[in-house]
């Protein structure tokens, strides 16, 4: 091993920026020096740092320290300075990683895991015993909590609040920190050695755990975090998962192993001065840190054997310039990827196949050419992420979210919102899937074909209940040349109905092909080119299609021999000025089977109205989603909410489920924020008190509301055999506030002295009590006139 004199004395630690290509050595004296490997002649680059430090991470433009004095202290790789101790706590701080969101989680012997975030109140989650490492993961979103009894707590942290998924008990040594100053590993403190560190596979699927009897474990996610196999490796110190291969570093020097077999490709005995205390690896090199503050070298010894090729990846995937080594480079020891500043908002994309344009429509018109599209999709790599990732699919149910790098294959991870009713999970697809649809019950894929025209996979539909793989089927969909799948859907499942889910898939030619949950198909239709679809719990199909510039939309009674209950209808939906606002950021179905949809145009939360009679449907505004975000920088001056945007997920009964994206980002990125609750607001007035009439908005808007949901409501209730007393107090209730709201503004224009307007109000109202009630308000302001007309009203509304 090459030795580097860092520094004369301490215990270093070694970390490596992927991003800046710099080797990080942190020493315990309170100094952080950085390397450029590259050029060794170079003087290293000095930063002032807290002393008797317990870990170092780094990631993108950071470092992050922690010591037994219970600091963590960030570091500013641009500008090679500390920005200071972000958390204190009064025990020691044994290790802290960065994860994406600009999150840093850590812990210590206060027997809680900490998250800091860059505003707001860190969160602070109780674990069972000290904590003693930490490993994460961006690629899979998961981070394992190693405690001081052994056991392994998994989180997800896909959320903004980590969610505890798994604990592995009794799989590490049992330690006990003692060092509450300078760590002596070699004598007071040496039985700080062993390593509890789990560390994750470069695709998250596994994760490597040291035992107490000197073997590393493997547990899989795939198999529900059971032990896959483990090996013997002798003493550890620490571990760094690096492709297939697991690198070591403890008494006996620095070791490699096979993660498969356990087969020992190479072992480097030690020539150290002191402990060996850490290690990472990094291309070729592995570099390794001690406690007499030298550094070491293992170089050229990662000439790993390229992986065999992909039965599903093709031949040409590699023509890139990347090279596996090239790949392996960039990944470090929390299985982050490099930053490219290059890529541009969304990463660098593939463009799509150019496509054949009908000569039929109007020469000289812009057509926009239909994208495969599923409600609550992202595009790739967001906010910033070094990892690419999207969301495939979101609604109120949960989430499906992919991942990739380079030319491996993506992983699926589906997540749910209420984790009573199902439990996570993950697969690796073989596909590249780039449609979903989920429901309570089972989540459909499809590969669309879009961007891999000559693929012979393109039109694999697959589809799998959350809970039981075993009844798990795929098919492929027959495409024409130029021909690709824009669309899939799943039932929206209902708690009333135990009727089988649909699966239905539109394609670009407008075919649009119906299977039941066990891969039969039940139906072709053919209509205009397919946007979106989706299929209600009683069978009711909405389908989105463009025509040259223009869009409509059809209902189907998929129930009732495939008859149409609406056809050719004109959908008020138009294009974005801006090619980074999607053309729709959400579509569902509402309690009552109600088709609803928020356009990227205009923000608007719409439900169809009255579809149930052919010729009538109506769509009717309900929110201004943007407004609903936003409205308190408006009423109260300030400006801290005015970049925020809404990301709709469902609407039940008067509310809008939805995720508020508070970083001006115009998709929901990593972590997810918890989703909220948005009370529905129809837009009849400004709701700023520069509006002359503004105490008559609320109630005028409280009017319109009661009849829009209460006329939906009955349109609802009239197809139900027996309408249930869930509805019918549900109706009481909007009638109660159509009259309240009638009442109000009555009374503020009698006060107004607007009497023609407190008329044309009295003669809306319909029930007897609501007419007395005005009655009185006449009578007691002295308008004995409009009394008497308000009596002539009832009268004939006796009659």
């Amino acid at each position: 091993m090459d030795v580097i004199t860092a520094f004369p004395e301490g215990n270093s630690l070694v970390r490596y920026n992927t991003k800046h290509q710099r080797l990080l050595v942190a020493n315990s004296a309170g100094i952080l020096k950085v390397f450029d490997v590259s050029d060794p002649e170079l003087e290293p680059v000095s930063v002032d740092i807290i002393a008797n430090l317990c870990s170092v991470d780094t990631h993108g433009d950071k470092a992050v320290v922690t010591n037994t004095a219970g600091n963590v202290e960030v570091v500013d790789l641009k500008e090679n300075q500390s920005t200071g101790v972000i958390y204190r706590s009064e025990l020691p701080l044994r290790d802290a990683v960065i994860m994406s969101g600009d999150r840093i989680a850590c812990g210590g012997g206060d027997a809680k895991l900490v998250v800091c975030s860059g505003s707001g109140t860190p969160l602070e989650i109780s674990q069972a015993d000290m904590v003693v490492n930490l490993a994460y993961n961006d690629r899979s979103e998961l981070l394992a909590v190693a405690l001081a009894n052994g056991s392994v707590a998994i989180y997800s942290t896909v959320n903004e609040t980590p969610d505890l998924i798994h604990t592995l008990t009794d799989v590490i040594s049992e330690k006990m920190h003692l060092s509450l100053d300078a760590i002596d590993y070699e004598d007071e403190h040496k039985d700080e050695l062993a390593s509890t560190r789990p560390q994750w596979s470069p695709q998250g699927d596994i994760l490597a755990v040291p035992t107490a009897t000197n073997q590393l474990a493997f547990y899989s996610r795939d198999k529900k975090w059971q032990q896959s196999h483990f090996f013997d490796c002798g003493k550890c110190h620490d571990l760094h998962y690096i492709r297939d291969h697991v690198v070591t570093v403890g008494p006996q020097g620095v070791t490699l192993y096979d993660a498969q077999t356990g087969n020992q490709k190479f072992q480097v005995p030690s020539n150290a001065e002191g402990v060996l205390l850490n290690l990472f690896a990094q291309d070729r090199d592995v570099f390794v840190g001690s406690s007499k503050g030298s550094i070491y070298v293992v170089r050229d010894k990662l000439k790993l054997p390229e992986p065999a090729a992909s039965l599903f990846v093709d031949n040409e995937a590699d023509d890139d310039g990347d090279s596996d080594e090239e790949l392996l480079a960039g990944i470090d020891d929390n299985g982050h990827y490099p930053d490219d500043d290059d890529d541009g908002l969304f990463g660098e994309t593939q463009p799509p196949a150019k496509r054949f344009k009908s000569s039929a429509s109007t020469a000289g018109a812009f057509v926009p050419e239909i994208t495969p599209y599923s409600p609550g999709s992202t595009p790739w790599n967001l906010q910033g992420s070094t990892n690419d990732r999207r969301y495939m699919a979101m609604n109120s149910t949960g989430y499906a979210w992919c991942s990739r790098s380079g030319a491996e294959r993506q992983s699926i991870t589906v997540s749910f919102f209420d984790h009573n009713v199902h439990h996570d999970y993950h697969f690796v697809d073989n596909y590249g899937y780039d449609l979903c649809s989920l429901n309570r019950h089972g989540i459909v894929l499809a590969k669309s074909g879009y961007d891999s025209a000559k693929e012979v996979d393109n039109g694999i539909i697959y589809y799998r209940q959350h809970d039981v793989e075993s009844d798990a089927w795929e098919r492929q969909v027959p495409l024409l040349e130029g021909e690709y799948i824009t669309c899939v859907a799943l039932s929206a499942a209902s708690r009333r109905r135990t009727d089988e889910d649909l699966v239905v898939v539109g394609t670009s030619l407008g075919y649009v092909r119906v299977y039941n949950v066990d891969g039969v198909c039940l139906s072709v239709l053919k209509m205009a080119p397919v946007v979106s679809l989706m299929s209600s719990a009683v069978g009711m199909m909405f389908s989105v299609h463009q025509v040259g510039s223009s869009y409509f939309y059809n209902i189907v009674d998929t129930s009732d021999d495939y008859r149409f209950v609406q056809q050719d209808r004109v959908l008020p939906m138009s294009v974005p000025s801006s090619s980074e606002v999607p053309l729709i950021k959400g579509m569902f179905y509402n309690e009552m089977n109600d088709p609803c949809i928020v356009c990227g145009a205009d923000d608007a939360l719409l439900t169809l109205h009255s579809w149930r009679e052919s010729g009538n449907a109506r769509w009717v505004p309900l929110l201004n989603c943007h407004h609903a975000v936003t409205k308190s920088s408006e009423d109260e001056g300030d400006n801290f909410r005015k970049n925020w945007k809404c990301w709709p997920l469902g609407l039940w009964e008067d509310k809008l489920n939805c995720i508020v994206l508070k970083q001006a980002s115009r998709y929901p990125g990593f972590p997810l924020p918890l989703p909220i609750e948005l009370d529905i607001q129809l837009p009849v007035g400004t709701y700023t008190t520069k509006d002359t009439d503004q105490a008559m908005i609320e109630p005028e808007e409280q009017f319109i509301r009661a009849y829009t949901m209460g006329k939906m409501l009955s349109d609802f209730a009239g197809g139900e055999d027996k309408p249930d007393e869930e509805i019918m107090e549900r109706l009481e209730q909007y009638s109660e506030m159509f009259d309240r709201s009638l009442l109000i503004m009555f009374g503020e224009s009698c006060k107004s002295t607007r009497l023609a307007r407190a008329l044309s109000v009295a003669k809306m109202m319909k029930t007897d009590r609501a007419l007395v009630a005005a009655t009185k308000i006449a009578e007691r302001m002295e308008f004995h006139k409009l009394a008497s007309k308000i009596s002539d009203i009832r009268m004939a509304l006796d009659e």
